[in-house]
């Protein structure tokens, strides 16, 4: 059996294979010191998918550590999500 040294691999299918790893997206939320604690549990358990204890956790670490990650998904979900922040004044990243 002769070894392949080269596989040629087409455009589109490059474009899809790099598709692919632009499907998942990160948001995080930052801490501030004038929007209250419940608030911000109130929209992440509103917006986010997550259950109760999810988002008073992640409200939690936001709190303590300054930061947390919230979502890896679709870009559209994490935009979604930035808007609700933004509306309660809360800082955000989406990677």
């Amino acid at each position: 059996m002769p070894i392949i040294e080269e596989i040629q691999i087409s455009e589109s299918i490059l474009d899809q294979i790099n598709s692919i790893n632009d499907e998942d997206y990160t948001i995080k939320a930052f801490n501030n010191d004038h929007t209250p604690f419940e608030l911000v549990y109130a929209v992440l358990l509103k917006v986010v998918p997550m259950n109760a204890d999810e988002a008073y956790n992640a409200t939690m670490c936001i709190h303590t550590y300054g930061e947390a990650i919230l979502y890896i998904g679709s870009k559209e979900h994490c935009e979604t999500i930035g808007r609700a922040l933004t509306s309660i004044q809360v800082s955000f990243e989406i990677y």
